[in-house]
């Protein structure tokens, strides 16, 4: 998750403290999270987009860079579930649903799980057991306005037939009429990111998804292309 924060440049000492910028102590002593402080603004959008984040985050922060006084300091904190998250491949999507039903059939496991965003309420996602309408440490909202619907599913070899039947021909995978964001994480880190309609800037897996599998769809025109990330 990132937090975004505007911090006056007369109380930037106050900021840098770690109350201030909400950090909690980790076990060991440790941060839970990576503070940046720059008054820089595309500085920060270069450190953003290096760590995977998404044009539709950047737009956001650009259509309020106007309202910034010179004095101003952007805070950015970036969670772990974020910074321990390694894209492998970049992703170009010509296929949606059949890119995220393979993803779905390869991380199926009993330590996955799978989130939703978007507007789903002509599925039956939420009526899937086990699923949940709440954030979890690794899956977080991506977008908080228009706040949009919400489901996180366990993802195993049993749910995969569900979640693909609650989909197909039920909901779209364009503009804001369907699914927006998808995440899947499996033994607690992210595994597969498609967010702002499987946007190319914003599709990725991890190393838990073999790249042979990435070959095979592109073979099938799933894929237009990957890419190391």
């Amino acid at each position: 998750m990132l937090e975004l924060r505007l911090v006056n440049g007369v109380r930037q000492s106050e900021a840098e403290s770690r109350h201030s910028a909400g950090l909690r102590p980790a076990p060991g002593g440790g941060r839970s999270g990576k503070l940046f402080l720059k008054r820089d603004l595309y500085s920060v959008l270069r450190s953003l987009r290096q760590m995977g984040s998404c044009p539709e985050f950047f737009s956001s922060v650009i259509a309020c860079s106007r309202q910034l006084t010179p004095s101003a300091a952007i805070m950015v904190l970036v969670s772990d579930s974020m910074t321990s998250a390694q894209p492998r491949f970049r992703l170009h999507t010509k296929h949606k649903p059949e890119l995220l039903f393979a993803v779905m059939r390869t991380l199926a496991h009993a330590d996955a799980r799978i989130s939703f965003e978007g507007r789903l309420s002509y599925t039956e996602l939420a009526k899937i057991a086990g699923a949940s309408l709440n954030e979890t440490e690794v899956f977080k909202r991506n977008t908080t306005s228009p706040r949009m619907d919400f489901v996180v599913l366990p993802l195993t070899p049993e749910t995969v037939p569900e979640i693909e039947k609650a989909i197909v021909s039920k909901v779209a995978f364009k503009e804001y009429a369907g699914i927006v964001h998808v995440q899947i994480e499996r033994q607690g880190r992210l595994a597969f990111v498609a967010c702002d309609h499987f946007h190319e800037d914003c599709v990725w897996v991890s190393e838990a998804v073999p790249d042979t599998l990435l070959a095979e769809l592109v073979k099938n025109r799933v894929l237009y292309s990957y890419a190391p990330a």
